[in-house]
């Protein structure tokens, strides 16, 4: 998701020949006129394109993709076999209940204008920080899109926009929900493969009253309880990476400059000094990765399982040209012209075991402090 890869592109042009490419934009005082704003526009096509590139490989460890308004369960209801004799019949099981998920699908947009005596005095690097700013504006859509998908435990009406004459507009579908995490609700989910039978009523939204290993430990058992072979690794805020490291029996994470006493115990993962916001800082007492993410809210721990079908969803239009950011036509008169950025997708829970979340931070005033309290930030 960085703005610094360059995307090259051929513009045959009579006064410009050769490859130009982003950095050149970035880099040039040259007028947009001069320069030619379809030629400035090629260039972002291209790299708008390995922009969402990008984007899908850093999403798909944490969400699968869909473009499907419904679906059902990833995971089988777990049924049991019964012994029976050579004649026997062995009588019919219904496993537990399994619901269905729907998943929206909601159109943005950021949307950029300017005038003629804009358009022939501004600069091409003026111009292309207008699609900076407008991937930084889609990253963080994405972003807050995502951490309301898992850190919100109520269901939600699915919503879509459907083209209507003209105009995109949201429609709620009815008979559909956008389901998250195990909250506490009627589904039941399947008997794990160790023989583990679960309840209706199984809540994946933890409380506690500060961080302990205790609190930790519930919550890997809440995601790892559900099947084997797990890939586990609870995700936090970079505020939170202090009280992470003062835990009993975590183990931080080292610059590769810095070798501890033999007598401590050390990580073979170095700590990543180039960046804060998106890294391994350590280890739990049960051996557990604690990574921190751009997303993550602090006073909440979540705990993804990264093996099997994913806790989340992402769901894109069907037609191909239409997923990820892109740029729309232009509009405009010969006073003020626009040029339009959009983004089709949304979020919902499709594995629901396959994460958790402890919110060990303050809770809001009425809230006992050993329970879930969703984070106000992302109430819509």
């Amino acid at each position: 998701m960085s703005n610094r890869t360059i995307a090259r592109i051929h513009l045959p042009r009579a006064r410009q020949t050769g490859t130009f490419n982003l950095a050149d934009l970035r880099a040039s005082d040259q007028s947009l006129a001069e320069f030619g704003q379809q030629n400035a526009l090629a260039v972002l096509t291209a790299q708008i394109t390995t922009y969402n590139n990008l984007l899908n490989s850093s999403m798909a460890a944490l969400v699968g993709m869909t473009t499907e308004r419904f679906e059902g369960e990833p995971i089988m209801v777990g049924m049991q076999m019964v012994d029976v004799d050579e004649y026997g019949n062995s009588a019919t099981q219904k496993g537990g209940s399994s619901a269905g998920r729907g998943y929206p699908l909601l159109t943005k947009q950021i949307a950029t204008g300017w005038t003629e005596h804009f358009r022939e005095m501004a600069s091409v690097a003026q111009f292309v920080a207008m699609n900076d700013q407008a991937q930084l504006a889609h990253t963080q859509a994405i972003r807050t899109e995502l951490a309301r998908a898992f850190y919100t435990p109520t269901e939600r009406p699915l919503t879509e926009s459907l083209v209507m004459g003209p105009y995109v507009r949201p429609e709620v579908i009815s008979g559909v929900k956008v389901k998250p995490l195990y909250n506490g609700d009627e589904e039941t989910p399947p008997v794990s493969p160790n023989g583990t039978v679960f309840a209706s009523g199984h809540n994946h939204y933890l409380g506690s009253d500060g961080l302990d290993n205790a609190a930790v430990e519930a919550l890997v058992q809440t995601v790892g309880e559900h099947s084997t072979g797990n890939s586990l690794i609870i995700y936090i805020n970079e505020a939170d990476a202090p009280q992470f490291r003062a835990l009993p029996g975590f183990v931080s994470a080292t610059v590769t400059q810095v070798v501890g006493p033999t007598t401590q115990a050390q990580t073979t993962v170095n700590l990543d000094v180039t960046q804060t916001d998106d890294r391994i800082i350590g280890f739990t007492a049960g051996g557990i990765p604690v990574r921190t993410k751009p997303w993550a809210i602090a006073g909440y721990a979540i705990c993804l399982n990264l093996n099997g079908p994913r806790a989340l969803k992402m769901r894109q239009p069907e037609p191909v040209r239409m997923r990820g950011l892109r740029l729309k036509g232009q509009e405009g008169n010969t006073v003020l012209q626009a040029q339009t950025w959009e983004a089709t997708f949304g979020f919902g829970a499709s594995n629901r075991g396959a994460a958790a979340i402890l919110n060990f931070g303050p809770k809001p005033d009425g809230v006992p402090a050993d329970q879930y309290s969703a984070p106000a930030s992302l109430a819509a």
